[in-house]
């Protein structure tokens, strides 16, 4: 009897759907908790990532740290060696214990402070990828590279601009 029953009609059974979302899924659009997904894949990290930003060497002192985060508006600084390759973030958050007592670090570096296992974004990435790592790690700002193996960094995305953009093009979307 259950054999019978087409999948289509199992999902609405088990996928709450409502008065609202039934319209928009004939249209092709799809909602998943409360988000447009088809928005949400076709927007990509590289459209959203900003080029010009501000990153650090491994050797930056703790002075250096402060006075770039006194003068930017970063809240996340990238790592990069020589070679402009990713190596990790200090956020605000990493320098705070210097800031409190300014004496103890000042022989501190960028690489001591620096998480070094940090997900890494890749400019073809959708937009719901970016999300769900931002969701997954609790920070502002990923960093884009160019690809996986370099991991030659090439730009930032900041989860304000993200959300943003997201708006932005359910708004669009909604106005045509």
């Amino acid at each position: 009897m259950f054999a019978a029953v087409s999948s289509a009609v199992v999902s609405r059974l088990f996928m709450k759907q409502s008065i609202y979302t039934i319209p928009l899924e004939r249209e092709g659009i799809e909602i998943g908790y409360g988000i447009n997904l088809s928005i949400i894949h076709r927007v990509t990290v590289g459209s959203i990532m900003r080029k010009k930003f501000t990153r650090v060497s491994r050797a930056s002192t703790m002075r250096e740290l402060l006075r770039l985060v006194e003068l930017k508006d970063q809240t996340v600084i990238p790592v990069a060696d020589e070679k402009d390759v990713f190596v990790g973030l200090i956020s605000f958050q990493d320098l705070r214990p210097a800031l409190r007592n300014p004496d103890d670090g000042t022989d501190l570096r960028a690489e001591d402070i620096m998480v070094k296992d940090t997900p890494v974004l890749l400019e073809h990435d959708s937009l719901d990828k970016a999300l769900k790592t931002f969701e997954l790690i609790d920070i502002d700002a990923l960093p884009v590279v160019a690809d996986a193996k370099t991991r030659k960094i090439i730009g930032m995305v900041y989860y304000d601009e993200a959300l943003r953009r997201y708006r932005k093009e359910v708004l669009l979307r909604s106005e045509r």
